[in-house]
């Protein structure tokens, strides 16, 4: 497996350019959330890595995504980002589909609660903003969760033309709730390195990461 990161405004600043020569091979970064929301570190960090990317190392940027607003302005805040997702050592895409967070616990499980009783009208919206990226970019969005989650929340509605990042704090990388199969990337820990840095590998091997990125494998 490969190692990698995921960062957002809420971790500390890393030095994106040196994530190679301490073993990484990939990044994600979060990119928006919702209808307006864009991540003050998205930009820097993405320019930082064009000097690294689509060598042996991937980079990716995911949208927050929530059921209760539009989903279409959402997939335009998401794209208007103006990532080119078929340059090389871009990744797919990706929506994250998690848990929303309120402004405190009694906000969240309104929130959240509005989503379990509202779910095929959450599960259309996201099928909207899917579709809706894939006729933009050409690309299917890769779905970060939890296995918990579609299977609660979605009545155990499943990708399976999805590429996936799992969530999962265990020892062994779980397989998908909806195919069997193991997902693309899995997200291990929320301390790497004691560090407050989640962690992640790509399951697949170097070759097939490339693949993914739209990194041509350099003759020999």
């Amino acid at each position: 497996m490969i190692k990698g990161l995921d960062i957002s405004h809420l971790n500390d600043h890393i030095d994106v350019p040196n994530m190679p020569a301490k073993g990484f091979g990939f990044a994600w970064f979060k990119a928006t959330q919702g209808l307006t929301y864009q991540d003050p570190t998205f930009n820097a960090y993405w320019q930082s890595a064009k000097a690294i990317r689509g060598d042996k190392f991937a980079v990716g940027c995911y949208h927050f995504f929530d059921p209760r607003v539009d989903p279409i302005a959402q997939a335009k805040n998401f794209l208007s980002r103006g990532v080119d997702f078929t340059l090389p050592g871009v990744l797919p895409p990706c929506v994250d589909l998690e848990d929303l967070v309120g402004k405190d616990e009694a906000d969240t499980a309104v929130q959240n609660k509005w989503v379990a009783n509202n779910w095929q009208l959450a599960l259309s919206r996201l099928q909207d903003f899917l579709n809706y990226v894939k006729t933009a970019t050409g690309r299917d969005c890769i779905i970060y969760t939890y296995n918990n989650y579609p299977k609660e929340y979605f009545h155990g509605h499943g990708f399976p033309n999805n590429g996936m990042w799992l969530s999962s704090l265990q020892a062994t990388c779980p397989n998908r709730y909806d195919t069997g199969k193991q997902p693309e990337f899995w997200q291990y820990t929320y301390r790497y390195n004691n560090s407050d840095l989640d962690g992640d590998y790509f399951t697949g091997t170097q070759e097939q990461l490339n693949n993914l990125a739209n990194i041509k494998q350099q003759k020999q």
